[in-house]
């Protein structure tokens, strides 16, 4: 593939078929198109208003004036409401109006019609707003009174009470972009993801996350000025945003950054995404500044110092990075100006460390930290070592031995590689022959374990980057007033989610506005994965659930529904479980420590 077209396609986003929420088994004739998927169900209760007339020859009848009625969530959490249009309105300020166009008898004989409704017009920014289909379904109640109590004359109206699950449908968002080698990398809103690689006669065949094995999905593009898709047999096209390239001012740096806003003119709410450790540029190489846009979020993504188009030196100095947060979000601000909504930080792994920070120097909505930590990161290395260790089945009394290996090299790391080999040397020594001292890994202390003192002093010259080892994050985060949304992998082996779900917890039992997300199966990245052959890891897609939660915490404050297999602690949840979670958290954490 040439350089032209692969840089025309990055950051391609088209609509393709999906799943987010299940769809409703239906009668044939109101199920929703194929290729739309079912992006919320909400349960409906109010009354169908009648107004008493006359029928075209002449008789009595009662006609439908309009519906008004509550919209509600799975929580009984008012999120809007239906009126005559017939519209629906989200508290998003999103609405949708539509027009029936099948409807089949209620299998309750007393209660209204089930019907599929299409989209003829929206308004506003939000999850209505790119609604293409709605089904009401499961109905009770809301037929028209008796004709014998209609009177013309009298022109009155009645409110026949009922209630109605309805579901939502939309075109669903697929972002395309290169990948590793010459390949294309998809990902869908609903976690599901694959590499494609071209074929000989143009074709672009899928293969599964990252295992290589075929899943069966093809994909064409048409001429890249025309934006077209054909995904797995379902036509899509690109979706265009408002896109403003920026420089601006950092702690002492120029930064080069982006804002992308859903088309309009209305307010939206709109995330800064705070880079990792990575050196790539996060302007060239992170999807969520598409995924997102395309949901009804705003996104601000900058390159941090020293990558990309951004001056100055790399750096993991939290402090110096979270200076330069709050200018990227100074920056947004400015630029979004009349159209900033709620905003926000969201941080991967590091960013974890940087974000929070950066809420206590600028007032702030919302944080997310995504595979982050609330532990320093020498006690990240150390839960790795422990954590692996365990895993692979070593006893107790190795793993002490492990970390005191990783001590070592911790000082030593952390001294910028200046001091501490005297020691590590000894431990290296007293422990190189033995079987378990292979499999000692960490963050980082299995840099460290080939090479001498010489070598050491060297080769971590490249190393010295500002990082603070010791860095306590647990007093920022009992003084950040601010919602957290705090998203971990329960198997997260780069950075071991047990103590940092332990004190998330902690504090949200405090009553801190901190709500915990955990799930199971999933790793570094959010990944869920499968083991190869040769007993590794290797991720198969994204932890379902996982893009809807930061979404609609960005854009509510809170969260909804399920997502996935998602296990969500709230600060009224932890404080329900402190008496019983402390004990086994504070078990688990000695195990992990041994």
């Amino acid at each position: 593939m040439r350089a032209a077209p692969l840089a025309i396609l990055l950051g391609l986003t088209a609509l393709a078929h999906a799943q987010a929420v299940d769809r409703p088994e239906v009668p044939e004739p109101i199920k929703a198109p194929p290729g739309e998927q079912a992006v919320l169900r909400a349960r409906a209760s109010g009354a169908q208003v009648y107004v008493c007339g006359r029928a075209p020859d002449g008789k009595p009848q009662w006609t439908l004036k309009a519906p008004q009625a509550e919209l509600w969530d799975e929580k009984r959490v008012v999120i809007g409401r239906h009126y005559a249009g017939p519209s629906w309105r989200h508290n998003d300020g999103s609405e949708v109006t539509g027009k029936a166009v099948a409807r089949v008898e209620s299998p309750d004989a007393d209660s209204i019609p089930w019907l599929l409704v299409v989209a003829t017009g929206h308004a506003g920014q939000g999850v209505f707003a790119r609604v293409t289909s709605i089904q009401r379904i499961h109905t009770k109640g809301g037929q028209p009174p008796p004709v014998k109590t209609c009177d013309p004359a009298k022109g009155k109206e009645a409110r026949s009470p009922y209630t109605a699950d309805y579901y939502f449908y939309a075109a669903s968002v697929v972002d395309i972009a290169p990948g590793d080698d010459d390949t294309l990398r998809w990902r869908r809103f609903d976690g599901t993801t694959g590499a494609l690689h071209r074929g000989q006669d143009g074709a672009w065949t899928s293969t599964l996350g990252w295992t290589g094995r075929a899943d069966g999905q093809t994909v064409s593009f048409s001429a890249c000025p025309t934006g077209e898709i054909r995904f797995d047999g379902t036509p899509g096209h690109r979706i265009a945003f408002d896109a403003t390239e920026t420089t601006f001012p950092g702690r002492g740096v120029s930064l080069t950054g982006r804002l992308l806003l859903p088309r309009g003119s209305g307010p939206v709410p709109i995330v800064v995404l705070v880079h990792g450790a990575e050196h790539s540029s996060a302007r060239d190489s992170y999807w969520l500044q598409r995924l997102l846009p395309a949901e009804g979020v705003g996104v601000f993504v900058y390159d941090k110092r020293g990558t990309g188009a951004s001056g100055g030196k790399y750096t993991q100095d939290f402090e110096v990075l979270a200076d330069d947060a709050v200018a990227a979000m100074r920056e947004a601000r400015r630029i979004a100006g009349p159209r900033t909504g709620r905003i926000g930080y969201q941080g991967g792994s590091q960013g974890g460390w940087v974000a929070p920070l950066a809420a206590t120097r600028m007032p702030v909505d919302f944080v997310i930290v995504s595979f982050g930590l609330a532990v320093s990161v020498i006690e990240e290395d150390q839960e790795e070592v422990a954590l692996e260790m365990s895993l692979k089945g070593h006893r107790p009394a190795e793993i002490k031995k492990a970390l005191e290996v990783a001590d070592a090299a911790e000082a030593v790391i952390a001294s910028d590689f200046t001091r501490g080999f005297k020691r590590f040397d000894a431990v290296r020594a007293r422990y190189r022959g033995e079987p378990w001292y292979k499999d000692v890994h960490g963050n980082y202390t299995w840099l460290l374990l080939p090479y001498s003192e010489a070598e050491l002093r060297e080769k971590g010259k490249a190393y010295v980057w500002g990082t603070p080892f010791r860095y306590d994050p647990m007093p920022t985060l009992r003084a950040l007033n601010v919602a957290q949304l705090w998203i971990l992998g329960e198997d997260d082996l780069d950075a071991p989610s047990a103590e940092t779900s332990r004190r998330i917890q902690a504090l949200a039992a405090q009553g801190r506005p901190v709500t915990l997300a955990l799930f199971p199966h999933a790793e570094h990245g959010m990944t869920e994965y499968e083991f190869n052959p040769a007993g590794e890891r290797i991720s198969t897609r994204y932890a379902a659930g996982y893009f809807a939660m930061m979404r609609d915490f960005i854009r509510d404050g809170r969260l909804q529904s399920v997502y996935g297999a998602g296990v969500i602690t709230g600060p009224a949840q932890a404080a329900r479980t402190t008496s019983v979670g402390t004990a086994a958290a504070a078990a688990e954490r000695v195990s992990g420590d041994r």
